[in-house]
């Protein structure tokens, strides 16, 4: 049944909880149940001995022992069973597929996007001696009379990995290019040899919005084409959210409290990993009336004073991957307190605090001195293990997969925000999404980990999410 718990989606969104705690819930429930039916039979012999229908004392001798086998039976069952599932709770998609921008989950915005530009302004001398693929990390130089540049938006910053597609085509610019809120360059591409980039990649009658540009390659002095080229656009600007709070975020240790969940929030277009935290209780319990989300610490990047490297990192083609793990501890004394990340290789890479408690007491050890911070690379098997590149695939955009999301990494992998898919979006979105739900057990306990993993399907963005380990109680829960 547990093991059916762990692999079944439909369970673990509507229990909303880790498997070792539905497993302990469902023990104890049987634990009441078999109380409530001692109780009754105890007081049924008690009845019958003070009606005087005897003294039934044997009978009760053995129904004690009876009950006493069954709950060391269910004990051992429940140790066999909790050793051998896992502690890790995460968030399925919204019921129903009520995935909303800005709510649900959001984007990081044109940090690779799908750009033309003619050949002749790729280069400083406005030739077209070359091709497409020629030009792999390069700006716009400059912009010919008439053409596409003068019709649309520069590209102000870098340009990658351009290609050629189709001679000429029609660019159908985004509705809301000019608009602030918009984060797409083109609605879609259609080329004269029957290609297009965007709207799934599927060539219908549709008619623009704005009209359609015509770009057409064209000859420079007979011999040479000018074509234009298809390339990535890495570009910050107002209109790029590709920032992440590195600042560290603790529980209000000095009165008790500790991490009960996680989620990612974007403020100011900054990515903050926010922590959920709760008051804790002798047994490792949490007091559930205490549960708050810690403020966040709000900044503007364009501030002098905020600084990238310390206050934030900013996404960029040289320095865009998530490193995908699972922070926990197997000891039963530390639970956690905080979270942070930090830039580990060009890789966004997150930390986790643990701090020392009393279970009988619930109360944190000297939490100001004694707590620290863990990474990955504190397993031993991780240390001399070269981390895993997960790849993403010619991925669709995230929220349009008909299936609902699964994990799809594992601990010490990463993975990059790449474009999405060049057909099916005109790479003009940022995939991964970032999910931002609530990543809360219910109820809320002390939590042994935290960590990062990415979940979608095959073919799709996906979402980079965080996930909770619950706290072990098993060792204690059976203690004599």
């Amino acid at each position: 049944m547990m093991a059916n718990y762990e692999k079944d989606e439909s369970q673990i969104c509507t229990a909303e909880r880790s498997p070792q705690q539905y497993a302990y819930d469902l023990f104890t429930k049987l634990m009441l149940t078999e109380l409530k039916a001692y109780l009754m039979m105890e007081f049924s012999w008690m009845t019958l001995r003070e009606s005087g229908k005897g003294n039934f004392t044997l009978e009760m001798s053995l129904m004690r022992r009876n009950y006493q086998e069954r709950i060391t039976h269910s004990k051992q069952v429940l140790l066999d069973v909790m050793t051998r599932i896992g502690r890790v709770y995460w968030r399925c998609d919204p019921m129903n597929w009520q995935s909303k921008l800005g709510v649900s989950y959001d984007q990081v915005t044109r940090l690779l996007q799908g750009y033309v530009e003619n050949e002749v302004n790729l280069n400083n001398d406005s030739s077209c001696f070359q091709t497409c693929e020629d030009y792999t990390d390069v700006r716009s130089q400059g912009c010919i009379a008439n053409e596409l540049c003068t019709k649309q938006p520069r590209c102000e910053g870098r340009l990658h990995s351009c290609q050629f597609i189709g001679a000429d085509m029609t660019v159908c610019q985004s509705n809301a290019t000019s608009n602030i809120t918009s984060s797409r360059r083109y609605d879609y591409i259609q080329f004269n040899n029957g290609r297009r980039l965007g709207q799934d990649g599927i060539e219908v009658e549709t008619v623009c919005a704005t009209g359609g540009d015509l770009a057409e390659s064209w000859s420079k002095w007979i011999f040479w084409r000018c074509n234009y080229c298809f390339c990535l656009c890495d570009e910050e600007s107002l209109l790029s959210d590709r920032y992440f709070n590195l600042r560290d975020t603790l529980s209000d240790y000095q009165r008790n409290m500790v991490v009960t969940g996680a989620r990612f929030v974007k403020a100011q277009r900054v990515f903050h990993l926010q922590l959920q935290q709760g008051e804790l209780l002798p047994g490792g319990l949490i007091n559930q009336s205490s549960l708050a989300w810690i403020p966040l610490e709000l900044y503007d990047v364009s501030n002098v004073d905020i600084r990238n490297g310390y206050d934030y990192h900013k996404l960029n083609y040289n320095s865009r991957a998530m490193d995908l793990d699972e922070i926990a501890v197997d000891n039963d004394t530390l639970v956690v307190t905080g979270a942070r990340f930090h830039v580990l290789n060009n890789h966004l890479n997150l930390e986790v605090r643990f701090s020392t408690f009393n279970y009988t007491t619930g109360h944190l050890i000297r939490p100001d001195v004694d707590s620290i911070w863990l990474g990955n690379d504190w397993r031993k098997e991780h240390q001399d293990k070269p981390r895993q590149k997960l790849m993403l695939y010619d991925p669709q955009v995230s929220t349009k997969s008909a299936l609902h999301s699964l994990p799809l990494s594992k601990d010490n992998q990463y993975m990059e925000f790449v474009s999405s898919s060049v057909d099916k979006d005109a790479a003009q979105s940022t995939v991964p999404f970032i999910d931002l739900q609530d990543v809360v057990p219910n109820p809320a306990v002390s939590l042994s980990g935290l960590g990062i993993y990415h979940k979608g399907r095959r073919g799709f963005g996906g979402f980079f999410a965080p996930k909770v380990v619950t706290y072990n109680f098993w060792e204690k829960l059976l203690a004599p």
